[in-house]
């Protein structure tokens, strides 16, 4: 039997990105620990959705304490990397008008996770990696009844600041692990830039407003049935 709506609910992505990349995190050690091969796809995601985790937090941050005014649009249309500078210049509630510092930890690993994130999402024509063809042996289709040249790609090519490995084959849980842990520590700092305002219960929280008065609440994730809690598949 459907429930009659009474309340319009917010949808916390922050929060659900960042549960994501753990669970992938985890899911990405299981597999290692059973030597399979699958590790890697879900380092992947995690790294993925350690980026969308920052992605979604700023833009969070810009939609809650940003007032629009002229030119608001081209805020919205600002790159992820752009948005993070300015948010603590532009919603700050305090005078220190002080923002990251571009060409240290945590951000230059932080611009660097963009690149890998583009580099798996938005590939361009010809994009490569190296591999070596062996002609003495091949893999055979039984399906097909064909038999296709073996071809290996060539571990070792590493982002340089984050040492995460350029093929994805190649990815493991510790550059999960990495990536979850720039994103944190974007989180941290952001902390830092807007005292009072970035706190974990404002991370955490959600927005309830009634249909029928208008009036709104917050709540907390764990009131939400139906999605998941941190303490979940630990």
């Amino acid at each position: 039997m459907n429930k009659k709506a009474t309340h319009n609910i917010e949808l916390n992505f922050y929060y659900l990105h960042s549960n994501d990349a753990e669970k992938f995190a985890l899911w990405a050690k299981r597999e290692e620990e059973q030597k399979s091969k699958l590790k890697s796809i879900h380092a992947r995601h995690a790294i993925l959705s350690a980026v969308f985790t920052c992605e979604s937090l700023i833009n969070l941050v810009l939609a809650d304490f940003y007032i629009p005014k002229s030119g608001s649009d081209s805020i919205e249309r600002l790159s992820l990397y752009d948005k993070w500078i300015i948010a603590p210049l532009i919603c700050t509630n305090n005078q220190r008008m002080t923002t990251f510092d571009k060409s240290a930890d945590p951000f230059q690993s932080f611009a660097e996770l963009i690149k890998i994130r583009n580099w798996l999402v938005h590939p361009k024509p010809d994009t490569y990696v190296d591999g070596a063809l062996d002609e003495d042996s091949t893999i055979t289709d039984i399906e097909a009844k064909t038999e296709y040249t073996w071809v290996d790609i060539i571990k070792g090519k590493i982002w340089p600041q984050t040492k995460i490995p350029v093929n994805p084959f190649e990815l493991c849980s510790k550059h999960a692990d990495k990536a979850i842990c720039i994103a944190k520590a974007m989180e941290i700092k952001l902390k830092e830039l807007m005292p009072n305002q970035i706190t974990d219960d404002w991370l955490n929280r959600i927005k309830c407003k009634d249909k029928k008065t208008g009036s709104t609440k917050n709540i907390t994730i764990d009131s939400l049935w139906g999605g998941y809690t941190p303490y979940e598949d630990r």
